[in-house]
């Protein structure tokens, strides 16, 4: 954001915001949408195509109800991120430390 400070033109500086606009949102569906998509579509190839797969992405997108999760800070926190690595605690056993400072041979 140093970069867009040194902007004195208020309409180039509204088409910098736009563009950042536009480069975060295309990442984020980069991220988001297409990877769990091709993820369902493998499942059955015959039977989901990677639209199909994007659509069910969508409705567990929404059936999380992220706007409930990000009402409350804390819920998020703990709720959410606090089951998520307790599961990966719990996971913390069965692997061998040494192995992920180790160069591979």
């Amino acid at each position: 954001m140093a970069l867009l400070g040194r902007f004195h033109q208020p309409v180039v500086a509204s088409i910098a915001l736009v563009a950042l606009l536009i480069a975060t949102l295309n990442n984020n569906v980069a991220a988001n949408v297409v990877s769990p998509s091709n993820d369902f579509s493998n499942l059955n190839p015959r039977l989901i195509s990677f639209r199909t797969g994007g659509f069910i992405n969508g409705v567990i997108a929404v059936l999380m109800m992220p706007w409930k999760l990000l009402g409350d800070y804390s819920a998020y926190i703990f709720g959410w991120l606090g089951r998520i690595f307790g599961l990966a605690g719990a996971d913390r056993g069965r692997y061998d430390r040494r192995l992920f400072y180790c160069p591979a041979a």
